[in-house]
């Protein structure tokens, strides 16, 4: 008859059997998922995934089996919070990128975190906010995000590890806090400020601005939301250009554009800081056709463009709406 010793290790082989399947079906909807989006957005890495994520589930098994359960979910952390910072990165919104990549990389931390034991504690708490301060600049890279913007969320996430690292005795306890306090409230200016653009950084000028394009002395993108038009692949938002008067009017030309007497009110109302609230003197309006508003509009090109000839800049709110298909 088995003995107590013996029920226990017969126990422990179950757990950590059914800890190894339910490893596994946990790594399903990461196999599924995160190839779609990578084929999306990177191509061809998705097949590189594919081949390393049947090796990433073996690891984790053979860890369960070992019994080492930070590791496990430090190794399955990484494919969710890759699949977050891929959704977060591509959002063209900044302050809504931001906040949705610090959370993710919060939620993976304090995740690994609770499964670590006291005396490791620290240890483990500190290279997960590594580990994922360093994985959403990678991801942040690959989709192009601003590097402005990646530094920001690693500054949020700093503050955070800063602020809820577990503190063992540490006599330097009211400088730690107060050093988390900055980086906190320096994340959170910068995304306050990120929504009105400031401050400001020159972007590349499109390839979209053909005519002109080598007279155009800086120009500022600010992206706007078009998931709620209900189509993710129009690209919606605002062009502030310093150029020539000359230039500025083959922008015009280009865009076949004409002259308006009175733009959408919508006009004066965008967020960035260096947006014209009036007409100023002497300013002139052009716009495409029926220019949509309110609504999506038309699939095609849609510009409205305030020209100040005098201060040598345009502001131009465009809608490049594409086909389902593009």
């Amino acid at each position: 008859m088995p003995t107590a010793s013996r029920w226990w290790e017969l126990a422990r082989r179950r757990r950590r059997l059914l800890l190894v399947i339910l490893n596994v079906l946990a790594s399903l909807p990461v196999v599924v998922a995160l190839p779609y989006l990578l084929a999306i957005y990177f191509g061809g890495v998705a097949l590189a995934y594919l081949a390393l994520e049947p090796l990433l589930i073996c690891f984790t098994a053979w860890l369960l089996i070992r019994e080492k359960l930070t590791l496990v979910l430090f190794c399955q952390s990484l494919p969710y919070a890759a699949i977050g910072f891929v959704v977060a990165w591509n959002i063209p919104y900044p302050p809504a990128a931001m906040l949705i990549a610090i959370f993710v990389a919060l939620l993976a931390i304090l995740l690994i975190d609770r499964s670590a034991s006291l005396a490791r504690k620290r240890d483990v708490f500190i290279g997960a906010s590594i580990s994922m301060s360093a994985l959403s600049l990678i991801i942040g890279l690959i989709s192009g995000a601003p590097l402005f913007n990646q530094l920001i969320v690693t500054m949020g996430i700093g503050g955070f590890a800063v602020w809820l690292v577990p503190d063992l005795e540490d006599r330097a306890g009211n400088i730690r806090m107060a050093t988390a306090a900055a980086l906190l409230a320096a994340f959170a200016g910068f995304v306050i400020a990120s929504h009105f653009d400031w401050p400001g950084l020159a972007n590349p000028v499109p390839s979209t601005l053909s005519m002109g394009r080598s007279r155009i002395k800086t120009l500022n993108s600010y992206p706007l939301d078009t998931m709620s038009m209900g189509v993710a692949n129009d690209r919606h938002g605002l062009w502030r250009i310093e150029a020539s008067p000359g230039a500025l009017a083959a922008v015009a030309t280009q865009f076949g554009m004409s002259e308006l007497h009175d733009p959408p009110a919508r006009f004066w109302q965008m967020a960035p800081y260096y947006w014209p609230r009036k007409l100023p003197a002497g300013g002139r309006i052009f716009s495409t056709p029926s220019f949509p508003a309110v609504e999506r509009g038309a699939n095609g090109e849609h510009y409205v463009m305030l020209v100040d000839a005098h201060q040598g800049r345009a502001f131009v709110w465009f809608k490049l709406n594409a086909r389902p298909s593009d």
